[in-house]
């Protein structure tokens, strides 16, 4: 399974990268994406009063996946083992990529952020 972060939706909904959106739309025909309440959030924070209602009934389609007191848990954790290694992150990142090891997905993010989330062994990335 896929977890698609928010920089990644944000290329396919603007088109601007082929490549990008040819592979979302094979992870969506594939039914392998999951949907993060905190992605699913923090698009419609972006998104115009037109696109909404669109955008909204496209990303309500996919499994959503939300923290549980576990999560938060995890996500303590994760703050802990990254502020040992002089790294910070968002919380919406982080909760994120806790979301993404707890369902054994792999996280799909144009994000650097996730890179060293990675490094740390927070979460796997899409290769």
């Amino acid at each position: 399974m896929i977890v698609v972060d928010t920089s990644v939706w944000v290329d396919y909904f603007r088109k601007s990268n082929p490549a990008l959106t040819q592979e979302l739309n094979r992870l969506i025909l594939s039914d392998r994406v999951l949907m993060p309440i905190m992605v699913k959030l923090e698009i419609f924070t972006g998104l115009s009063k037109a696109n909404f209602k669109k955008i909204k009934t496209h990303l309500d389609a996919f499994p959503e996946i939300s923290p549980t007191e576990a999560t938060w848990q995890s996500v303590a954790k994760a703050i802990e083992i990254a502020l040992s290694h002089g790294k910070r992150f968002s919380i919406a990142d982080l909760v994120i990529g806790v979301l993404a090891a707890e369902h054994r997905a792999v996280v799909w993010s144009l994000d650097g952020d996730f890179k060293e989330m990675s490094r740390l062994k927070l979460v796997s990335l899409k290769r």
